[in-house]
Formats: C-alpha cells, structure tokens, sequence
C-alpha cells in the first residue's frame, strides 16, 4: 500500500479485511489503497444489530480469541450492541487450540446471556459451541465469516450447529440479489460446475472496482483512477450493491447465514 501511494497506483484487495488494513496511520487512509470487502469491524456491528432487532436479544456474552484481529470482531460488535440498549454480562478470552471451555458452562449458568458472540477461528469456536450444546444450553450463537470453514462442523457436529448465525460476504441463498445469481451461474459455467465461494465472489467484486473506476476515469492515469474508485456509488457486484465510503470502507449491506444442523437455511440483510 505504501508503494501504491508512492508509485499513484491503486491498489485493491479482496481479503485485506482488518480495521486498520488500509490506514497509514490514525487520522490517514493510504490514499491508493481499497477493497471489496467489509472489514471485521463492520461484520461486528451488523451482528450486533441483528441480535438486537432480529433476535430481540438484551444481555450478550462475549468469547473470542486473544488476538488484534478477533479484538476487531467483538469490539464492534460491543460498541453496537450497547448503542442498540444491550448489555455484555460477560466477556471471556480463549487461546489458540485450547479446548477445555467448561468454565463457559459454569458463568453462563450463573450469568444467562440472551446470546453468545464468539469471534475466533472454526476450530477452537467448534469446541467452544459442543461444550455448550452437550451441556443443555441453547442460546444462539452469533459469529463471524471465519466460522464457515468445515473445520467447525467437524469439530463441533452438525447435531449442535442450530440457532448459530454468521456474517457473510456471500452466500447462494441471496435470491435478493440478482447480481449474485448470475455470478454463479457464470461461475458453474466457467468451472465445470463448481461452487463459489465467498473469497471467489469478493475477488470478482474487486475486478469490477478496478474496471468500474478505469471506465469512468478522466483520462488514464493512476490519479485519475483513484479520484474515480474513491467516488464510486452503488456498483452492483457479486456480493451486493456498494460503494466505497470515507477511509476507503465499503458501504454495503452484510448477510447474515442461520445455520439449522449445520446447513444454510437463511440470509438476512443488515443494512450499515
């Protein structure tokens, strides 16, 4: 990114999703750098505002792994939940491969929270979510996009993998977006009838920034192309209509998946 700002080339990422990613300091964006996708703060708060008005939720407990990265997850999710009258009656840290979570039996029996945000990999929140299943204990688990590798089902069993809900960039239950729904097809078509992903569909999304931007472009140039992709304004994209936003954030609606046994059976959109 400091290249591209130096060499006034853009630069666009599709998985650069971290708070700060394309900050050159605190007040500073670099000022050629952009991506297609949401960052881990804004999954956060539309979480948090899903729990609020979609599961009507009031108390939350919050688990995630000590790391910056699961800090930008819960910290946004805190930060909305609280702006939507909710309340945090615990918070709880985990390390990496650790197993043993009983002591989240033991607090939420004495401290019931409507629902569980859980910001970490799939691995430790597969743990995490059969502790809590095998001891009778049945809140929704909320959580981010890292939860919908395999790894958590593996670990956790499809038996305790209902009333879990994740943000997503993509998903193929999106009937409302038409955009979507030819971007799989297309994708079908191209590879022998495989699957997109989400990282496939924000990849595209991050193409169509860049011919977007060159397309309305004053004249060739890198200065140019950055003055257009920073005024960009509902493109429709694989993943949603978005723009791109002040510090370079894209601004565009988050889904949420609802898992029953495992499998995706819902998509909600979260407005920003």
């Amino acid at each position: 990114t400091s290249i591209a700002d130096k060499q006034q080339i853009v630069s666009v990422a599709s998985l650069a999703c971290g708070r700060d990613a394309l900050m050159r300091n605190a007040e500073a964006v670099h000022e050629y750098a952009f991506r297609s996708c949401l960052g881990h703060d804004q999954h956060g708060a539309a979480m948090a505002r899903f729990a609020a008005t979609e599961l009507s939720a009031k108390t939350a407990m919050i688990v995630r792994l000590s790391d910056s990265w699961a800090a930008d997850y819960s910290d946004a999710f805190i930060g909305e939940f609280e702006a939507q009258g909710g309340k945090v009656v615990i918070r709880e840290t985990f390390g990496w491969e650790e197993t043993d979570f009983s002591r989240y039996v033991t607090g939420l029996r004495a401290t019931p929270a409507d629902v569980i945000y859980l910001a970490g990999p799939a691995t430790e929140a597969g743990h995490v979510i059969r502790t809590l299943r095998d001891a009778g204990l049945n809140q929704p688990v909320l959580g981010s996009d890292e939860l919908a590798s395999p790894a958590l089902a593996e670990v956790a069993g499809n038996w305790t993998l209902t009333a879990v809900y994740l943000t997503a960039a993509f998903s193929p239950l999106d009937t409302a977006n038409p955009r979507t729904q030819q971007f799989i097809d297309a994708y079908r078509a191209d590879w022998n009838g495989a699957e997109p992903y989400q990282h496939e569909a924000l990849a595209h999304d991050a193409a169509l920034l860049i011919m977007d931007a060159i397309t309305r472009a004053d004249e060739p140039t890198g200065v140019a192309v950055q003055k257009a992709m920073a005024a960009t304004s509902n493109l429709e994209g694989a993943t949603g209509r978005f723009s791109i936003g002040p510090n370079h954030q894209v601004i565009k609606d988050a889904l949420v998946v609802e898992l029953l046994e495992g499998s995706p059976v819902s998509v909600t959109h979260v407005t920003p």
